[in-house]
C-alpha cells in the first residue's frame, strides 16, 4: 500500500477520538443544535431536555473538553430585596462545534452506515488505507498487521464486506484470475475525505498543525 501514515495520525489521535465519541451520542446534537439559537443555562439545558443536572453537567463538561461548548457569564439578581448580584454561567456553542457538526451530519444522513464505520478505529483505519489501486484481502491483511493494528482475517473480511455493502469500496475487475481485490469507489473517497475534514478541523483549533501534511 502501504498504510498512509497521516491516516493513523486522524484516526489515533486523542483529541479526534474524544470528538468521534462526542459526535456518535445524538445527545451532542441536540445540545448542541440548541446552544446555537441562543445561549442557555444549565439548568434550562436539563429542564429541556428532562434529564438530571449532574447528567447534563457531564455531557456539557465533555463538549468544554473539545472546545465545542462554551461558557458565557452574565450578571443577575440574587434577591429581589437586597441588591448583591451573582455570575450566572450560560452556554453557547463554538463555530468549530457548527463545522464539525454540519460535516458529519452530512455524511451521516447519507451514509447509514458511517456512525458505526467512524466510531471503529480498525474500519477507519482499513477504509482509510484503500485508494485509487485495487488490493487484494491478503494484501491488506499483511498491511494492516504491519501497522500494529490487531485484527483478525475473519474480521477484515467482514468488515470489507460492510463497506463493500455500504457502497464505499468495490471489488475491481482488472485482473480476473487474481484474487478479489478492492478499491475506493467515489462515495469511500467521499467519506474519507469528510474524515479528515473533521481532523484538521479539530487539528487548527488545537493549533496542531505540524501533523498536517
Amino acid at each position: 500500500m502501504p498504510l498512509d501514515k497521516s491516516w493513523e495520525y486522524i484516526i489515533s489521535d486523542n483529541n479526534f477520538s474524544k470528538v468521534r465519541t462526542a459526535l456518535s451520542n445524538n445527545f451532542t446534537s441536540e445540545i448542541i443544535d440548541l446552544l446555537s439559537e441562543e445561549p442557555t443555562s444549565r439548568r434550562n439545558l436539563s429542564t429541556f431536555f428532562d434529564c438530571h443536572e449532574s447528567t447534563l453537567y457531564r455531557r456539557i463538561k465533555d463538549l468544554e473538553n473539545i472546545d465545542f461548548v462554551e461558557q458565557q457569564s452574565n450578571f443577575s439578581n440574587i434577591h429581589k430585596e437586597n441588591s448583591g448580584q451573582r455570575i450566572k454561567t450560560f452556554y453557547s456553542t463554538t463555530k468549530l462545534a457548527e463545522e464539525v457538526l454540519e460535516t458529519y451530519d452530512n455524511l451521516e444522513s447519507k451514509y447509514q452506515s458511517f456512525d458505526t464505520i467512524i466510531r471503529n478505529d480498525n474500519t477507519c483505519y482499513l477504509l482509510g488505507s484503500l485508494g485509487a489501486q485495487p488490493y487484494s484481502e491478503s494484501y491488506i491483511e499483511r498491511e494492516l498487521k504491519d501497522a500494529d493494528i490487531d485484527i483478525s482475517p475473519r474480521t477484515v473480511g467482514r468488515k470489507l464486506e460492510l463497506l463493500t455493502n455500504e457502497g464505499l469500496i468495490t471489488q475491481s475487475t482488472t485482473y480476473a484470475d487474481s484474487d478479489d481485490l478492492y478499491i475506493l469507489t467515489g462515495d469511500g473517497e467521499d467519506v474519507v475525505k469528510g474524515v479528515r475534514e473533521i481532523y484538521y478541523s479539530v487539528l487548527d483549533n488545537e493549533s496542531h498543525l505540524s501533523l498536517r501534511e
